[in-house]
C-alpha cells in the first residue's frame, strides 16, 4: 500500500471517530443543552444591547427633538432677522427705485432738453453754413468783375484804369530820339494862299535882308471842312394824248422816284452816322441839319429806312460771306442778347477773322442757329461753352479766355482749394509757349502739358472731396467738371495752329452789337425787320473793314446799286 492510499484511508478513520462522537453527544442531549444555554446567553446579551440601543436612540431622540426645536427657533429667528433685514433692504431699495425713477425723469428730462438744445444747435449751425454759403455766393457776385467773370469792362463802376501788356519804362511819352517823326501830310491848296508880310521894324531895319532861293518862306497849312449842299433838279415835260387824256413824261433815273430824293453821298453818310458811330436818329438829323446851316432836313423815316435800302442793295455780297464762312477751315461763333420792343432778342455772330456774319435771330439754341453758315459748317468750331455748338462742325475748341477768368474768380472765392491758380498758370503757360513757338508745338510738348492739366484735375478732385462745394456757389465744381469733360475742346490749340487760344474775335465782333445798342438804343418795329436789316448792313461793313477798304466811298458805290425790289411776303415776314 502507497503512502497516499494510507494517509486518506487515516483521515477517514478520523473523520468517522468525529462523526461518532458528534452523534453520542447529540445522541444524550447534553450537546443541545449547551447549545440552548449559550443561546439564552447570547440572546440576553442581544437584548442588553437592544435595550441600551433603544436608550441611546431614545436619548438621541429627545437630543435630536430637543436640537430641532433649538435649530427651529434659530432658524425662525434667523428667519425674522432676514425677513427685516430684507424687509428694510426691500424698503431701501424701493427708496432707491423711487431716487432712481426720479434720476432718471429727471435725466430723461434733461437729456430731452439736450436733445432740443442740440436740434437748436445744430438747426442754427446748418443755417449758418447756409448763410455762410449764402454771403460766399454773394460775395463772389459782388467780386465779379472784367477780370474773374464774363462781365464787360464796361459795366464795371469801380474798374479803374485797364492796363496793357506793356511793360513801364522810364522813357518820356511821345516820340523817341532816333526815329522819324509822323507829321500831318499836307494837303492841295484850294484856296487862295495868304501871303503874310514881316512888321516894318524888320523891314526897315539895316540889319535884316529877305532871303531868297528855296529856303525863302515858312509855309504852314490850315485845313478845314465843309459841306456843301450839292442840289440837281431833274425836269421831264408832259404830253398829254389827244384821245384819252393820259398823260406821259420821260422816266426819272434810278433813285429820282419821290419829290426830294437823296444821292448816295448823303445816304453813305446817314448810314455811317447810324451804324458806324452809333448816332441815334434823332442826333443824325440835327447833325445834317447844323452842318448844312439848317438846308438838309432829313426825315426820321428816312434815317431809320436806310438799313433796309442797304441791306436790299447787298444782297449778294451777304451770300458771299455766307458760303465763305460755311466753306471755312475755322469759324468763330457766338451769340450776343439784344433788346427788341422791350423784349430780349439774339444776335449769332460768326467769323474766319476775314469774314463777319450777322444774324437776328428770336431765340438761342438749334432754332437761333437755323439759317446761319454754323448750320452748315463741318469743320473745327470756336466758341464758348454753349453745348448747342458741339452739335455742328467736326472739332471745337473752347475759349480758354472765359476758363482764366472764371479760374481766377473761383480761386478768389474757394480759398481753400489750390487747382484754380494751377490750372490758370497752366493755361497761360500754354498760350504763351504756343504763341512763341509760332503756334506750333512737338508732340513731347503736347503731352507734357496734357500730364500736368490731368495732374490738376486730379488734384480738384482730392480738394473737392475733401471740401465738398455749397449748394449756392458751385462754379468752381462746376468748371472742374467742364474741364474734364471737355479736356479735348478746351487743349484742341495746343495741335491746330489755325485755331485761337480763345474766342476774342467772335467776342470783339460782338461788342459792336452791344455798343449800338447801348449808345443808339434797342430795336423797334412790329416784325424783326429793323434787327435783320441792321445785322446784314453789319455783316457787309464789319466785313470791308476787315478786307481794309474804304467804307465811305464802298458804301456809296453800294447805294449806287439798282435796288432789288422786296416781295410783300419779304416785307410782312
Amino acid at each position: 500500500m502507497t503512502n497516499a492510499a494510507y494517509e486518506k484511508i487515516t483521515q477517514l478513520q478520523y473523520r468517522c471517530r468525529h462523526a461518532e462522537q458528534r452523534v453520542a453527544a447529540l445522541e444524550s442531549g447534553a450537546e443541545y443543552r449547551k447549545l440552548q444555554l449559550g443561546m439564552k446567553r447570547q440572546r440576553r446579551y442581544y437584548e442588553n444591547l437592544l435595550k441600551r440601543k433603544d436608550q441611546e436612540i431614545t436619548r438621541l431622540s429627545r437630543l435630536v427633538s430637543s436640537n430641532r426645536e433649538m435649530w427651529f427657533q434659530v432658524y425662525e429667528d434667523i428667519q425674522k432677522e432676514y425677513e427685516d433685514r430684507l424687509s428694510k433692504a426691500e424698503r431701501v431699495i424701493e427708496k432707491m427705485k423711487q431716487r432712481i425713477r426720479e434720476k432718471d425723469d429727471k435725466l430723461s428730462e434733461q437729456k430731452k432738453k439736450i436733445s432740443e438744445k442740440t436740434d437748436e444747435v445744430i438747426a442754427e449751425r446748418a443755417k449758418l453754413n447756409d448763410e455762410k454759403e449764402k454771403n460766399q455766393k454773394l460775395q463772389a457776385q459782388v467780386d465779379q468783375n472784367f477780370q474773374n467773370s464774363s462781365t464787360p469792362s464796361s459795366q464795371d463802376a469801380f474798374r479803374g484804369k485797364v492796363h496793357n501788356n506793356r511793360q513801364k519804362t522810364d522813357r518820356n511819352e511821345g516820340g523817341q530820339p532816333g526815329h522819324s517823326g509822323h507829321r500831318r501830310k499836307t494837303l492841295a491848296v484850294t484856296e487862295e494862299p495868304v501871303f503874310i508880310d514881316a512888321p516894318d521894324e524888320i523891314k526897315n531895319n539895316p540889319d535884316f535882308y529877305e532871303v531868297s532861293g528855296p529856303n525863302a518862306a515858312v509855309h504852314k497849312q490850315v485845313i478845314g471842312i465843309r459841306f456843301d449842299v450839292k442840289v440837281t433838279d431833274y425836269w421831264a415835260k408832259i404830253y398829254r394824248n389827244k384821245k384819252t387824256g393820259t398823260k406821259y413824261h420821260a422816266p426819272f433815273p434810278e433813285g429820282v422816284q419821290l419829290e426830294v430824293n437823296y444821292d448816295d453821298s448823303v445816304k453813305a453818310l446817314i448810314f455811317l452816322l447810324r451804324n458806324h458811330l452809333n448816332v441815334s436818329i434823332d442826333k443824325t438829323c440835327e447833325f445834317l441839319e447844323e452842318m448844312t446851316d439848317g438846308l438838309l432836313r432829313v426825315s426820321h423815316g428816312k434815317v431809320s429806312g436806310i438799313n433796309e435800302e442797304f441791306s436790299r442793295k447787298t444782297k449778294t455780297e451777304q451770300d458771299a460771306i455766307f458760303a465763305s464762312l460755311a466753306a471755312g477751315k475755322v469759324m468763330y461763333a457766338d451769340m450776343t442778347c439784344v433788346r427788341h420792343n422791350g423784349k430780349i432778342k439774339n444776335v449769332v455772330i460768326c467769323s474766319d477773322k476775314l469774314n463777319i456774319y450777322y444774324a437776328f435771330r428770336d431765340k438761342k439754341g438749334h432754332e437761333g442757329l437755323k439759317g446761319t453758315p454754323v448750320e452748315y459748317f463741318l469743320n473745327t468750331l470756336v466758341h464758348d461753352h454753349d453745348k448747342t455748338f458741339y452739335h455742328y462742325g467736326s472739332a471745337h475748341q473752347e475759349c480758354n479766355v472765359h476758363h482764366t477768368r472764371y479760374l481766377r474768380g473761383a480761386a478768389e472765392t474757394e480759398k481753400l482749394l489750390k487747382w484754380h491758380s494751377e490750372m490758370l498758370e497752366l493755361l497761360l503757360e500754354m498760350d504763351a509757349e504756343w504763341k512763341k513757338q509760332g503756334r506750333k508745338l512737338s508732340q513731347e510738348q503736347v503731352n507734357g502739358f496734357i500730364q500736368k492739366y490731368d495732374a490738376i484735375l486730379d488734384q480738384a478732385q482730392k480738394e473737392y472731396y475733401d471740401n465738398p462745394p455749397s449748394k449756392y456757389y458751385r462754379k468752381g465744381y462746376n468748371l472742374y467738371k467742364e474741364m474734364r469733360e471737355y479736356k479735348d475742346s478746351v487743349l484742341l490749340f495746343l495741335s491746330d495752329p489755325y485755331v485761337d487760344f480763345g474766342n476774342n474775335e467772335a467776342e470783339r465782333n460782338a461788342r459792336k452789337i452791344k455798343r449800338h445798342t447801348v449808345m443808339s438804343g434797342s430795336f423797334r418795329g412790329k416784325t424783326n425787320r429793323s434787327g435783320e436789316d441792321y445785322c446784314a448792313c453789319m455783316s457787309v461793313m464789319q466785313t470791308d473793314k476787315r478786307k481794309g477798304e474804304k467804307i465811305y466811298s464802298k458804301t456809296r458805290e453800294y447805294f449806287k446799286r439798282t435796288a432789288v425790289i422786296r416781295t410783300r411776303q419779304e416785307s410782312e415776314k
